[in-house]
């Protein structure tokens, strides 16, 4: 009996740290040293939520911003290659008007480097390249 007491007691103990302290605590800890990424690296613009860094918005079928690489499991990315990016911007630049070399200066400003500068490609990351382009409609 003694036995069974003492493994209740434990259970009871490491489920409360480990399914709820530990949890609170790396939450805790995230917001406070990472507030952007923890809320969902959230843009705003005007005070008004437009979109999340992280989850690709749908521009398909308008032709005045760049469109983002379908996905089979979400839907869109939220960046796309270099070499995808420079393809659109000559479609663009003819549809809009706007000039290939304005539209390569928003695709190097929004260009993310690899992690520690050899994980992965460059990417563009298609919201932040097509809140620039709106920016230049009004």
């Amino acid at each position: 009996m003694n036995t069974l007491k003492s493994s209740l007691y434990i259970t009871v103990i490491f489920l409360i740290l480990c399914g709820f302290i530990f949890p609170f605590a790396l939450t805790m800890v995230g917001r406070v040293c990472f507030p952007t990424q923890a809320n969902g690296s959230l843009i705003y613009q005007n005070s008004t939520l437009v979109g999340s860094k992280l989850i690709g918005q749908d521009y398909s079928g308008n032709l005045k911003y760049f469109q983002s690489r379908k996905n089979s499991g979400s839907g869109v990315d939220p960046e796309i290659f270099i070499s995808d990016a420079n393809q659109q911007a000559i479609a663009l630049s003819k549809s809009t008007g706007i000039s290939l070399a304005t539209l390569n200066t928003i695709i190097k400003s929004n260009t993310i480097k690899p992690q520690f500068g050899v994980l992965g490609p460059e990417r563009v990351n298609v919201l932040m390249a097509n809140l620039e382009l709106q920016k230049m409609y009004r």
